[in-house]
């Protein structure tokens, strides 16, 4: 491992694995100087072109402006031997393969509902940003043993403005999004504006499944046109399969069946948001208890200051005029001034990561990763979004 090998030690061998951006390595290491486990990806960049760096930076910008207990931390990251080395916090498993696990059949409902609101946490955090994510489903959230989630997949996030969201990278293509089941109508027709309502839909799938442990919309091919694809969802919302989960779920808990269906309708104006989902009486029971022991290092971490703010922001409206111009004027646009930006751009990007990481490091608590900062083997509950639900019943621990 040639990238920084004083600060990271390896645990586990290296494996090759298909990212977003491409075949990428993957090894699991131990941060020492902020003594958690992370995954350090090395992503090759010979024969990569404008777009593929534009989409690494930009998911990368937005991550360092979305700063949330419950958004996944990106600790590092440089270029070393033509290739991106991106250092994030390692998490033990997806929703995706929770909830086709044994463990998860003994999980109570209201362990379900705290990873619900836990994603809708972090939802309404990057909407707050004006960041919408576009591609939230169940591999995109993480949790640890003690269901501590954490949303990631950021690489077809976009900085929205006056909510209005530039598609045409993303258009319904097979070779951008890996799944369409949890995909809003509104992204499946391409439409000019996508905003944060795209995000609460796939929200709704999501609960829907912690209910029910599948998709679902399961089965929506992306061979169908965009005709077939929205009216198979219409006969869905429309006939037993939906009405059946509603009664399904209604009958253990009546409450997560009005969230689900405010979240899954095709009405972009009646979907309910994250704000007003975390506000739901379903959700009255959860709250996210501060820890006092981690404060300092919370603080640390997770503050933006004004500086950074703006910052970042400038990075990403830059990014988005060459983008714009990649699409729309090919003939003035540079490839090799656009990527020299890009790679000034992960510079500026390292230093503050690396600002962080001292600073946070500092901290007189950083033995004790609570807040969203466990590395899998913690389980200091106090520090932790919990549920105040009766001692017999606080078995959210798996």
């Amino acid at each position: 491992m040639p990238f920084d090998q004083i600060r990271y030690e390896s645990t586990f061998e290296g494996i090759e694995e298909w990212g977003n951006f491409g075949k990428v390595s993957r090894i699991t290491a131990k941060d020492n100087l902020l003594k958690f486990h992370v995954s350090i990806k090395k992503c090759p960049l010979t024969e990569k072109g404008f777009q593929a760096f534009s989409g690494m930076l930009n998911a990368l910008l937005l991550l360092d402006l979305a700063r949330s207990p419950h958004i996944e931390i990106l600790t590092d990251i440089g270029i070393l031997e033509e290739a991106l080395w991106v250092v994030k916090q390692n998490y033990q498993f997806n929703l995706q393969d929770f909830i086709f696990s044994p463990k998860y059949v003994k999980l109570p409902l209201h362990g379900r509902i705290m990873i619900m609101f836990q994603l809708l946490k972090a939802l309404e955090y990057v909407h707050s940003m004006d960041i919408v994510h576009r591609n939230v489903n169940l591999a995109s959230v993480h949790l640890d043993s003690s269901l501590d989630v954490k949303l990631s997949g950021f690489h077809f996030a976009k900085y929205i403005v006056e909510n209005n969201c530039n598609t045409n990278e993303i258009c319904f293509n097979p070779e951008s999004f890996p799944s369409k089941d949890f995909l809003a109508p509104e992204i499946l027709r391409c439409d000019s504006s996508i905003g944060p309502p795209c995000d609460m839909w796939s929200a709704g799938c999501i609960f829907a499944s912690l209910f029910s442990r599948k998709s679902i919309f399961q089965g929506i091919s992306p061979d169908d046109n965009i005709s077939e694809t929205l009216a198979r969802i219409d006969d869905i919302l429309s006939g037993t399969v939906f009405s059946g989960l509603l009664n399904d779920v209604g009958a253990v808990c009546p409450l997560a069946a009005e969230v689900i269906r405010a979240t899954l309708t095709p009405s972009i104006s009646s979907r309910m948001t994250a704000k007003q989902c975390v506000a739901h009486p379903l959700f009255k029971a959860c709250k996210t208890v501060p820890s006092k022991v981690n404060k300092a290092f919370v603080d640390a971490w997770y503050s933006v200051t004004d500086e950074v703010r703006v910052e970042v922001m400038s990075s990403l409206q830059k990014l988005n005029a060459l983008n714009d111009c990649y699409l729309n004027n090919p003939s003035a646009f540079n490839e090799s001034e656009s990527i020299t930006f890009i790679v000034e751009e992960i510079s500026k990007l390292r230093q503050r990561l690396d600002e962080r990481s001292l600073l946070a490091s500092q901290s007189p608590s950083i033995d004790r990763m609570g807040s969203g900062l466990s590395d899998g083997t913690v389980t200091d509950t106090e520090s932790r979004s919990s549920c105040t639900c009766s001692p017999s019943e606080r078995t959210c621990e798996i």
